[in-house]
């Protein structure tokens, strides 16, 4: 009941909770329980994300990053995942990372915004900075990741497959895993290990004690 959901998305929204617009926008901008008109979504997002919702902020982001053509600008997205990243949200770290890479072929600062959120617990971070230090251009004659490279493409794969529930995104990792064993001197493995172990111990101290 698309109209009476946005009938109390509204009422939720008018008594200050400023993120209940971006839901009333997701629905307007799909044409449900009001005619779809995205640019009216686009503004009424817009309100919540001004007012300093860091939510808001991302929603409205997705929206510029991922809407159809009448309203796709991933400058605006940009703009307002870097608001959210100014107060430390680690999904606005992952969004300018796919950014900076989709839309500028800059994997080196893709790169360090990916790697600044999966270095925080972030997990869908971690196989977009695998992945681009595995790719990382070299400039030896072997052709092969550095040493560096490789344990870091090391290090986020297997704390993918340790953490990760997804099983397309387990899947990948564990492909890729297996290039990075063939070419990695086993001799690293158990220490990369303990350090994937510390990780992952980090993370869950830091949710017992929130």
């Amino acid at each position: 009941d698309y109209a009476n959901a946005l009938h109390w998305f509204q009422k939720a929204a008018e008594l200050g909770h400023v993120v209940s617009l971006c839901s009333m926008a997701k629905l307007i901008m799909q044409g449900k329980g009001a005619p779809k008109d995205p640019q009216k979504a686009l503004n009424i997002c817009q309100q919540a994300a001004s007012a300093g919702s860091v939510n808001a902020q991302l929603q409205l982001g997705q929206l510029y990053l991922h809407g159809d053509a009448s309203i796709r600008n991933p400058p605006q997205a940009a703009k307002w995942f870097s608001h959210a990243a100014e107060k430390e949200s680690l999904a606005a770290y992952y969004y300018l990372g796919k950014i900076h890479e989709d839309e500028h072929n800059d994997s080196a600062t893709a790169l360090s915004w990916y790697e600044m959120a999966a270095s925080r617990g972030y997990l869908p971070a971690y196989l977009p900075t695998a992945r681009l230090y595995f790719n990382a251009p070299v400039a030896n004659q072997t052709q092969m990741p550095t040493a560096e490279n490789l344990e870091k493409a090391y290090l986020w794969l297997s704390a993918t497959r340790q953490r990760s529930k997804d099983n397309h995104e387990s899947y990948a990792a564990e492909n890729m895993l297996k290039k990075v064993e063939q070419i990695m001197p086993a001799s690293w493995k158990k220490d990369l290990d303990q350090k994937v172990i510390q990780h992952i111990n980090a993370l869950n101290l830091e949710t017992s004690v929130e």
